[in-house]
C-alpha cells in the first residue's frame, strides 16, 4: 500500500515533493488537506486541517486503504465500531454525554496508563476521535429535571454520587474547561459546587460558581471533611447522611432573594 495509491483513491491526488497530498477520508475536505508519505518502509499520514491521526487511520481502514497487518498490530475494538490505537493504553470506562433529549452525543473514555479521550459518531456513522462541536454538561437529561444539582470536577465523581442518589454533573477535560454559555440549564435550581481538594480544584469550583451565579436560585461551594474528591470521600466510608444535612443546613434559613 503506496502513499501514491492511497491518494488516488481517495481523490485530488497530487505529488508534493516526495510525499502525496490527498482528501482526508476523516472529514469533508473538498481541498486536499491530507499528506501521505513513506519513511523508512512506515506508512506516515497527517491532516493540515487538524483531524487526529488515529481518525484519520481508522477513516482509511474503514475504507481498506491501510496495511492490514498495521491494523492488527495497533489497533483495539471496544466495542463495535469503535476501535482505538493500542498505544493510548486500556480503556477502562465509557462515559456517555446526552443532549436535552437524551441523545447520545459523545463520549469520553478513561484509559490505563490514565488519560482520557473524546470521539463520537458523526453523520455518517463512522466513529471519530476528536472533540464534539457542540460540548454539553454530563448528564444533562437528569440534571435538566432536578430541583437540587451538585456540580462536581469529573465523570467518576458524578457517577459515584449517582449512586448514593444525588444528581451530579460536571464538564468533560477536568478543572477549567467549564463553559459560561451553559448557565441557562441551570436557572432556578439550587446548586451546589463540590471541588476537588487541590489548587486547581478549588479554583475550578469559584470560577464555575461564578458563572452560574446569576442564573441559579441558590448557589454554594461545599468542602470535602475528608478525601481529596466525591469517590474519595465515599471510598473512606463517607456518609450520604453528611452531605444530605450539610446541604439542609444551608438551605433551612435561607429565605429567598440571593445566593450564598
Amino acid at each position: 500500500m503506496t502513499p501514491e495509491r492511497i491518494a488516488r483513491e481517495l481523490g485530488g491526488a497530487r505529488k508534493s515533493g516526495a510525499d502525496w497530498m490527498a482528501r482526508c477520508p476523516a472529514h469533508e475536505d473538498h481541498n486536499p488537506s491530507l499528506t501521505l508519505s513513506e519513511r523508512n518502509g512506515k506508512l506516515l499520514v497527517h491532516c493540515f486541517a487538524g483531524c487526529e491521526q488515529s481518525a484519520v487511520i481508522e477513516a482509511l481502514r474503514v475504507r481498506g486503504l491501510w496495511p492490514e497487518a498495521e491494523q492488527r498490530d495497533t489497533w483495539i475494538e471496544w466495542r463495535p465500531s469503535v476501535r482505538y490505537p493500542a498505544e493510548w493504553g486500556r480503556i477502562v470506562r465509557e462515559y456517555v454525554y446526552r443532549d436535552v433529549d437524551g441523545q447520545a452525543l459523545y463520549s469520553t473514555f478513561r484509559l490505563e496508563p490514565k488519560s482520557f479521550r473524546q470521539g463520537y459518531q458523526n453523520p455518517s456513522g463512522k466513529w471519530v476521535w476528536r472533540k464534539h462541536p457542540r460540548q454539553v454538561p454530563y448528564c444533562l437529561p437528569e440534571m435538566l429535571a432536578a430541583e437540587i444539582v451538585f456540580i462536581a470536577e469529573g465523570e467518576k465523581d458524578c457517577d459515584v454520587l449517582s449512586e448514593w442518589g444525588f444528581i451530579a454533573t460536571c464538564n468533560a477535560g477536568g478543572a477549567g474547561k467549564w463553559r459560561p454559555q451553559w448557565g441557562p440549564y441551570f436557572k432556578d435550581k439550587t446548586v451546589l459546587v463540590l471541588p476537588d481538594y487541590d489548587e486547581p480544584g478549588l479554583k475550578h469550583a469559584r470560577q464555575v460558581a461564578e458563572m452560574l451565579r446569576e442564573y441559579a436560585r441558590f448557589l454554594a461551594i461545599i468542602p470535602w471533611p475528608k478525601g481529596k474528591d466525591a469517590f474519595d470521600y465515599f471510598d473512606q466510608g463517607g456518609s450520604e447522611l453528611w452531605l444530605a444535612e450539610t446541604v439542609d443546613r444551608l438551605l433551612l434559613p435561607w429565605e429567598g432573594g440571593g445566593n450564598a
